[in-house]
């Protein structure tokens, strides 16, 4: 995924502008900016593809633009999201962005730091953050910057004339800021016989530099050996099944999986109810029936789910989990169309694989119903992250599907596939690679919920192809 013509949300500060950097270093290119105080004559003929900001761990910042971007069908980029701040203040100092310090609003810091730049509070910031745990770009409120200078500029800005303006002198945490009355641009000094025009270009190709598109075996080098994500994950099985179908333990819950006719059940103690097998061929239906078709097969998977939803009280926003099987993973955008009009806000968690099977789609369904008891249900209250930016974090949703359900104290977490956050496309190397880099996504979806491989009670694991492969194919750094 390259090429997009993006228009950037821009404040002026380091994140909104290296996530710019980050767009170009792409392949996108940034034809608009965005902000609070637009001017009055706004051209309306741009073509955009994408919207790029600089949210790192703001969700309220990043679901706004999702949701805008939903609205108006354009793609948001996220690019620093959920990045290691300190890891990211050290690439913008590499990438020479100059940017200063204007407004300081925890222990730590005060107006003595405001028109610093970040290069000259680097060990400042790191030792605060040792000392005191702030977050080192500023993403608690710590401190704000203004960019005067990145490899993006034509020209620089200078700071003419200021003025320090206290808003709280508080003797822990006081609050100032950089009022900034006068602003002038500046050529830029050309260094070492290297231009403005030409900086960015090397800048991209900088070898200390982490390039997660240019070098995706890097994505996968930290995570060599598998075995201990599967000998650390338990399996525990229920003796007390229903004949047709069977069942894993995970907690207090229980899930099913149905093995033969659509089954759905309830375990009344916990809430936690499962349905599959869908959708059942009537008697008077063909032989291949509606199955043939995806499009109609969806159609008649989500009536029949529908319908046993209803019957027994049940709603679509009590699903936890959905299983899609396929039988040809070309039509997974017909699929996936008629998927999406089912569930809006957070959705289920959701797994799709390619099987041998006689109709086009097989759903298993898996769900939890509070029960009206107050006290129970506060001890269930459902939570979801529901990513939908592309960013170098994990693979935004390609599908109306969460990352990860919690409720009951149990996370689901979405089924994973090899492919590199920042552009979407498949990890070259085959099944190794891929293997590795799925895992590298659990993994940071379970660092988001700071929880780690420990966590994991179980893995349900999907192998495509004709080829038989073993632990020595996965663990092949190649």
């Amino acid at each position: 995924m390259s090429g997009l013509k993006v228009c950037a949300l821009i404040s002026g500060g380091k994140d909104s502008c290296f996530s710019m950097m980050e767009c170009v270093m792409a392949g996108h290119q940034i034809v608009a900016l965005a902000n609070l105080k637009p001017p009055h004559q706004v051209q309306s003929s741009l073509h955009i593809d994408a919207v790029c900001s600089g949210a790192i761990l703001s969700d309220y910042q990043r679901i706004r633009v999702e949701n805008v971007c939903s609205r108006l069908n354009l793609i948001s980029l996220s690019f620093l999201w959920r990045r290691d701040q300190s890891e990211l203040l050290r690439e913008m100092i590499s990438f020479q962005m100059n940017c200063v310090v204007i407004k300081v609003a925890t222990l730590g810091l005060d107006q003595k730091h405001l028109g610093q730049s970040l290069a000259q509070l680097q060990d400042h910031l790191m030792a605060m953050e040792t000392k005191f745990g702030i977050n080192v770009c500023g993403e608690g409120g710590e401190y704000e910057t203004f960019t005067l200078d990145c490899p993006l500029f034509k020209k620089s800005i200078s700071i003419d004339e200021s003025k320090v303006i206290v808003h709280s002198a508080d003797a822990f945490a006081p609050v100032a800021f950089l009022h900034l009355k006068s602003l002038s641009l500046k050529d830029k000094i050309e260094q070492a016989n290297v231009t403005s025009a030409t900086q960015m270009e090397m800048l991209t190709t900088n070898m200390e530099i982490r390039d997660y598109l240019r070098h995706p075996r890097d994505l996968v080098s930290h995570c060599h050996d598998l075995r201990p994500c599967f000998e650390n994950c338990e399996n525990h099985l229920s003796a007390k099944l229903p004949d047709d179908v069977s069942s894993f333990t995970l907690g207090k819950s229980v899930s099913y999986l149905p093995s033969s006719s659509c089954v759905s059940f309830q375990d009344g103690s916990t809430g936690w109810f499962a349905i599959g097998n869908l959708p059942i061929q009537s008697r008077n239906e063909g032989e291949n029936g509606a199955q043939d078709d995806p499009a109609e097969a969806m159609e008649q998977v989500f009536r029949q789910l529908k319908e046993c939803l209803d019957s027994h009280g049940w709603s679509f926003s009590d699903l936890v989990s959905v299983t899609l099987l396929v039988s040809d993973m070309a039509q997974y955008a017909v699929i996936n169309q008629r998927y999406v009009k089912n569930f809006g806000i957070n959705p289920p968690i959701r797994v799709c694989v390619q099987t041998h099977q006689d109709s086009a789609v097989i759903l298993h369904a898996l769900g939890f119903h509070l029960r009206e008891d107050k006290h129970f249900a506060l001890e269930t209250t459902r939570r979801t992250m529901h990513v939908q930016s592309i960013s170098h974090w994990a693979p935004a949703n390609i599908g109306p599907y969460s990352q990860y359900v919690e409720v009951d104290n149990v996370i689901h977490i979405a089924g994973q596939i090899g492919l590199i956050p920042g552009c979407m496309e498949l990890i070259p190397g085959g099944c190794g690679p891929e293997a590795k880099l799925s895992f590298r996504h659990v993994h940071r979806i379970l660092e988001a919920h700071k929880l780690g491989f420990q966590a994991i009670a179980q893995v349900s694991q999907s192998v495509c192809g004709k080829k038989k492969y073993s632990y020595g194919d996965w663990d092949d750094p190649g």
